[in-house]
């Protein structure tokens, strides 16, 4: 390969993108670091956060959630361009500052099939009625802080069998419905069996998560 004609876009690093982030993780990390140095002092652990940078959250915590994603991502954009200003021109053709846009890819003829759109809403309504029943047999002891959970009914001794059973279902009737809505002719019924699949994903944790609530 010459010099001068540029790497595959799959082998090419945008500093843009990872600008992006940087700044999403930089946030992230100013929001909750100081609730994690608050219960690590409450443990007797040494906090993250330097004493200086400590003071500063505590006294100005909009300043602090809007410095800590700037200065990072201004540091990370420093460091990129002098790393592109000293490396070998073969390396730098892999690391550009932004990608060059793709052509536009000739749509997609659809299929038509509607096979895979009626499995998509036959395995997500399977899938539904045995996380349905599986929730049926909870039952929630909520006397002391730390809720008691024991399983009642036919399924009690395959609980976990049987919603893993369900999440499995929940996801390939996900897929299905995903492939016949971008690929058939029956888009709405693929549509409505990936939707019903993602219910049942959301729903299977935020049940769990609500049933083990302390």
């Amino acid at each position: 390969m010459s010099e001068q004609t540029a790497p595959p876009r799959r082998f090419r690093v945008s500093i843009a993108s990872l600008l992006v982030v940087n700044a999403i993780i930089s946030l992230q990390a100013a929001l909750f670091l100081p609730a994690v140095d608050v219960a690590r002092v409450r443990r007797g652990e040494a906090p993250l956060l330097p004493p200086a940078i400590s003071s500063i959250q505590s006294d100005h915590p909009w300043w602090f959630l809007a410095c800590i994603p700037i200065l990072t991502t201004t540091l990370l954009a420093f460091v990129s361009g002098l790393m592109r200003a000293i490396l070998p021109v073969r390396v730098r053709r892999h690391v550009v500052w932004r990608q060059p846009p793709t052509e536009p890819s000739p749509p997609l003829d659809l299929v038509n099939e509607g096979r895979t759109s009626a499995a998509s809403l036959l395995i997500a309504g399977l899938s539904t009625l045995l996380l349905v029943i599986v929730a049926f047999h909870a039952r929630s002891d909520r006397t002391n802080r730390r809720p008691s959970v024991t399983w009642v009914g036919p399924l009690a001794d395959y609980v976990l069998q049987a919603t893993l059973a369900g999440v499995c279902l929940s996801g390939i009737a996900l897929v299905l419905g995903c492939y016949a809505f971008a690929r058939t002719t029956h888009r709405i019924l693929g549509f409505i069996g990936a939707f019903i699949a993602g219910l049942n994903l959301f729903g299977c944790c935020g049940f769990y998560a609500a049933l083990y609530e302390d």
